[in-house]
């Protein structure tokens, strides 16, 4: 056993670790922090899906693309939003369990389809959060699932945005309350170009997303790909 693995093993021994999904006790550190047996039922977000915003979708745009595309050029999320991918981005965000935010970063990095999209980026950026969420959970998981990925992929991590005003949870809004909800909630540190390889952890609505890629855009990106972890249903 290298010196590396021998130190990980102590490490688990005197602070096991727990599924994300079903807190089951774990001999080592699975990939996405999940068991076998939540790996098995997680639902791969694959088949028919829309072009842009990567919502399952027998049509190649969206109902809501076709009618009001969104300022991201293209959106990957490889898995759908339920079963153990709930749990685990509950306890990503509110359980100061950073370590899942790395490990949702290192599994994308192995995504085919997430490589894809950091193929001509200049860089990649997280979706900020507001201060007062921030200082709450003392980190911003999506900043660090983007981290790893341009360590993984050795592109630069750029911080390029701030949110400028703090915003209610999406997940306690309607679609259309969503997308007023972020209007104008960002805004670009300084010039950007090029592709930028935008990131958060789960795309609802895509409102979030479709701010902040416009304020890039109006920082001088010429593309905005964003990259998610999982895709919900289309919200009410």
């Amino acid at each position: 056993m290298s010196i590396v693995g021998a130190i990980e093993s102590s490490l688990m021994a005197l602070f096991p670790c727990r599924c994300a999904g079903c807190a089951r006790l774990l001999m080592r550190r699975p990939p996405l922090g999940l068991c076998p047996a939540c790996t098995e039922v997680l639902e791969p977000n694959l088949g028919s899906r829309c072009l842009r915003c990567d919502l399952p979708s027998g049509e190649p745009l969206c109902l809501d693309c076709a009618a009001d595309p969104k300022a991201f050029d293209r959106l990957r999320a490889p898995f759908l939003y339920g079963g153990p991918i709930v749990e685990l981005v509950h306890r990503m965000k509110f359980s100061a369990r950073e370590d899942l935010a790395a490990a949702v970063g290192e599994a994308l990095a192995k995504d085919l389809s997430a490589r894809a999209l950091a193929v001509g980026a200049q860089a990649i950026t997280a979706v900020p959060l507001g201060h007062r969420r921030r200082f709450i959970r003392g980190y911003n998981q999506s900043a660090i699932i983007a981290r790893q990925l341009a360590k993984s992929w050795e592109l630069p991590y750029r911080v390029t945005l701030k949110r400028v005003r703090n915003t209610q949870a999406q997940s306690e809004l309607g679609l259309a309350a969503r997308r007023q909800n972020v209007r104008a909630a960002f805004v670009a540190t300084g010039p950007v170009c090029g592709r930028i390889l935008l990131v958060d952890d789960v795309v609802t609505s895509g409102e979030t997303l479709s701010a902040a890629a416009y304020a890039l855009r109006q920082a001088g990106a010429s593309e905005v790909f964003a990259l998610a972890l999982a895709r919900a249903p289309r919200p009410e």
